[in-house]
């Protein structure tokens, strides 16, 4: 963080701008899921899930957390509670699921799908994940990225 005066000679802490570079995953560290993190600050991350077919993510939510979701290629299922549908989505087609609803999603294309990823946390209220059932494949699978420059 770095400070700056306002024009009210206020000390004001800013957070330096980050850039990123997305690059898909190579092949040879094939799980089911992988994210590249591209961005993230305080009260914001930005990423692009990569969800391999058969793969997504059980059923959650998140108390302080508004997330942006849109896919770049294949095609994906959100779903809600009672496997209520939200949408079947593929390129440059999403869902924004404000903060405390259930949801999951799954590939539903043969090719992998990868999708942007956009939270906004609660100010000082961090993460908060819950789960509402178990894991449908194993999360030590799980692989992180990082995309930024």
């Amino acid at each position: 963080m770095t400070k700056n005066d306002s024009s009210q000679d206020n000390l004001v802490e800013i957070t330096p701008p980050s850039t990123f570079a997305y690059r898909k995953p190579s092949d040879d560290h094939k799980g089911q899921k992988e994210i590249v993190v591209l961005c993230k600050s305080p009260t914001m991350r930005g990423s692009v899930h990569v969800i391999r077919k058969g793969g997504g993510e059980h059923l959650h939510s998140h108390r302080t957390v508004d997330g942006f979701w849109m896919v770049i290629s294949g095609r994906v299922r959100f779903y809600g509670d009672n496997n209520e549908l939200f949408g079947e989505f593929g390129p440059m087609q999403g869902i924004m699921l404000p903060r405390n609803n259930r949801y999951r999603f799954e590939c539903e294309s043969e090719e992998d799908a990868e999708i942007i990823q956009v939270l906004h946390f609660e100010s000082d209220s961090g993460f908060q994940r819950d789960n509402h059932e178990e894991p449908k494949w194993d999360r030590h699978n799980l692989k992180w990225f990082d995309g930024s420059t």
